[in-house]
C-alpha cells in the first residue's frame, strides 16, 4: 500500500487536512491563473487554440521548500470543429493536446531555469467511479468478510438484474456502504444471481484502511466490526432498502430481515451435489455401448467379406476404347 502525498499530482489537500482524489481542472493545474486567449495554433498536426498565463504559485512542493518559481504556462486544446476524422460526430472536440512551461527556480542565489512539454493523448473527463478502484489486494484475509443477503420478492434477477449488471452493482454496492457506514471502496467482489427464484447478492466487506501519508486530518472511520453490526443491525430490523434503475425506470429493493450470512464458502450459487441421480445413461454405460457397437460391426463386416470372397466370381466391367 502506498502512502497519499499532499503534493502528489493526483490529489489534493483539503482545509480540513485531508487528502482528495482532483478533479480534471486541478489535474490540469488550470486553477488559479489568468488565462489569456493568443488565438489559433497547429500541434501535432490538431488545429488548436492557445491560452498563456503567468504563474508564481507551482510547484507547490518547490514553493514549500523556499524555491521562488516563476513560471509560463501555454495550453492548447483541440478547435470545436476539429475532428481527426472529418466527422462531425467524434468525442475529441475541446480536449487539451499540449501543455508547455518555461519556468526560472531561484533559491537563495542559485537560480535555473526548466522548459517542459507535455503532450496529452485520448484525454476524458468523466466522474469518479467506484468500479475501477480496486483496493482489496492492500488487505490481509483477515481484514475481510465475505457476506451474503437474499432479497424479499420473487423473480428480481430478471427484473433488476439481467442486463444491467454496472448498474444493479454500483446501486447494491452504494447501499451497502451507506448502511455499513463505510466508504464504497471497502464493498467489492460483488456478484448476484437466481437462487431458486429469489435475488441473493454475494460481496466482501473490508477493514478500515490503514493509510500512512501527508494526511493531517484523518478522517474517521469504522472498523470492520462496527460496519458489519451497522449492516447486520439494519437488516435484521428490515430497513435496509435502496432504489435500482433498470430501464428508465426505478425499482425498490428491500433485503430480507435476518438473511445476511458469512458465506464465504459460496462465493457462487451452491451447484447440485455430485452423487444426484440424472435420468439417462451413464458415463460407465456409453462407454460399454461404444464398444459393443464397434464389436458387432466389425463382425459384420468380416461376414460380408467372407461371403464375397466364397461366391467372387469377378466383377463385370467393360472396356472402353
Amino acid at each position: 500500500m502506498m502512502p497519499i502525498y499532499k503534493f502528489s499530482s493526483d490529489s489534493q489537500s483539503q482545509p480540513d487536512g485531508s487528502i482528495t482524489m482532483t478533479n480534471a481542472t486541478t489535474y490540469l493545474e488550470l486553477e488559479n491563473a489568468n488565462w489569456v486567449y493568443e488565438g489559433k495554433a497547429i500541434v501535432r498536426d490538431i488545429e488548436c487554440h492557445a491560452w498563456i498565463a503567468k504563474r508564481t504559485d507551482w510547484p507547490k512542493m518547490a514553493i514549500s521548500q523556499g524555491y521562488e518559481v516563476n513560471s509560463t504556462w501555454e495550453y492548447f486544446f483541440t478547435d470545436l470543429e476539429w475532428t481527426a476524422d472529418g466527422s462531425k460526430m467524434s468525442s475529441e472536440k475541446g480536449r487539451p493536446v499540449r501543455v508547455e512551461i518555461q519556468a526560472t527556480w531561484k533559491l537563495n542565489d542559485t537560480i535555473n531555469t526548466t522548459h517542459e512539454v507535455q503532450n496529452i493523448y485520448h484525454f476524458m473527463k468523466a466522474s469518479h467511479e467506484v468500479h475501477l478502484f480496486d483496493i482489496q489486494n492492500c488487505y490481509k484475509p483477515k481484514e475481510t468478510k465475505m457476506l451474503a443477503f437474499m432479497f424479499n420478492g420473487t423473480n428480481l434477477y430478471n427484473t433488476v438484474v439481467l442486463n444491467n449488471t454496472r448498474q444493479f452493482t454500483t446501486d447494491v454496492r452504494n447501499a451497502i456502504a451507506k448502511y455499513a457506514k463505510v466508504s464504497a471502496l471497502r464493498v467489492v467482489d460483488v456478484f448476484a444471481d437466481d437462487v431458486k427464484g429469489h435475488l441473493k447478492v454475494w460481496f466482501s466487506l473490508l477493514d478500515k484502511p490503514h493509510i500512512m501519508g501527508d494526511v493531517t486530518g484523518v478522517l474517521p472511520q469504522n472498523n470492520l466490526t462496527v460496519a458489519y453490526n451497522n449492516l447486520m443491525n439494519a437488516i435484521n430490523a428490515g430497513i435496509m432498502k435502496f432504489n435500482v434503475m433498470y430501464k428508465q425506470r426505478t425499482h425498490t429493493l428491500t433485503v430480507r430481515s435476518k438473511s445476511l450470512v458469512e458465506d464465504g464458502d459460496n462465493p457462487i450459487p451452491p451447484q447440485p451435489p455430485a452423487d444426484v441421480v440424472h435420468k439417462g445413461y451413464s458415463s460407465g454405460a456409453m462407454v460399454g455401448l461404444a464398444i459393443a457397437m464397434i464389436l458387432i460391426g466389425g463382425a459384420l463386416g468380416l461376414g460380408v467379406g467372407f461371403y464375397l470372397w466364397k461366391h467372387n466370381k469377378g466383377f463385370s466391367y467393360q472396356v472402353q476404347e
